[in-house]
């Protein structure tokens, strides 16, 4: 069985007291980052060299032509990237930035000036999976929700989202030193949390989901023992999840 490992927090979070509709539990959309988002971007860039000038291969004078080696790909796939974030920024703020200022905020994870971070987070989910059919396909979602959810976070018209999942977290309860606990659980998302949980799902990107996770389980999970005491249960690693 697969696990997907989360390094713990700094230091010990205070309890978060559980409360209210479990159903209106709104967990915070984790975010991905500017510099993830260019990884992401390159990489879907990196994918999509194809040709004779890339692959290798004979032309059409019967010359052999050897492919373009790693560094050649990586260096035109990191350029690609540079120039649609440059063009994709302008659209969000009518100016376009340099692409050397593309490439320094994304090795300082920093979004530039007036840039949307959460619609480029959106983006970078979409650019993962190597574009919007291919993103609507791991994510269960019909591709025409995707464009409206990138622009401007709207829902991708998939709804309550049930949850099977199986855990391994720290358990803070009342105050007291947290300790390693395991769970079995059956939760539900509604929007737009859920979309942003099947994003993550699509991406891969199973430290979101762990950090999505916990404030679902702190409100929905059947916790024994006194129901006044706060508790919060910070996931480790995912063991097996369903997402219907």
């Amino acid at each position: 069985m697969e696990k997907w490992g989360k390094p713990p927090p700094p230091s010990p979070p205070p309890p978060r007291p559980s409360g209210g509709s479990a159903d209106s539990v709104q967990p915070p959309t984790p975010k991905v980052g500017f510099a993830k988002a260019f990884t992401n971007l390159a990489g879907r860039k990196l994918r999509e060299l194809r040709g004779l000038k890339w692959d290798g291969g004979v032309d059409r004078r019967g010359r052999t032509v050897p492919p373009a080696s790693d560094r050649a790909r990586l260096a035109e796939a990191n350029r690609r990237a540079a120039k649609e974030l440059a063009r994709r920024i302008e659209r969000q703020t009518g100016r376009r930035p340099k692409e050397s200022t593309i490439r320094r905020a994304a090795r300082e994870d920093r979004t530039p000036r007036g840039a949307d971070q959460a619609r480029l987070d959106r983006q970078a989910r979409v650019d993962a999976a190597g574009g919007v059919k291919q993103f609507a396909d791991k994510a269960g979602v019909p591709a025409g929700g995707v464009p409206g959810w990138i622009e401007r976070g709207e829902s991708m018209g998939v709804g309550r989202l049930r949850i099977t999942t199986n855990v391994k977290g720290d358990l803070y309860s009342g105050g007291s030193t947290p300790y390693e606990k395991t769970i079995d659980a059956v939760l539900y998302l509604e929007p737009p949390a859920a979309d942003e949980f099947r994003a993550a799902a699509a991406d891969g990107d199973f430290d979101a989901l762990a950090q999505m996770l916990g404030p679902v389980i702190d409100a929905q999970y059947v916790w024994t023992g006194e129901t006044e005491t706060p508790r919060q249960f910070i996931v480790t690693e995912i063991n097996s999840l369903t997402i219907e």
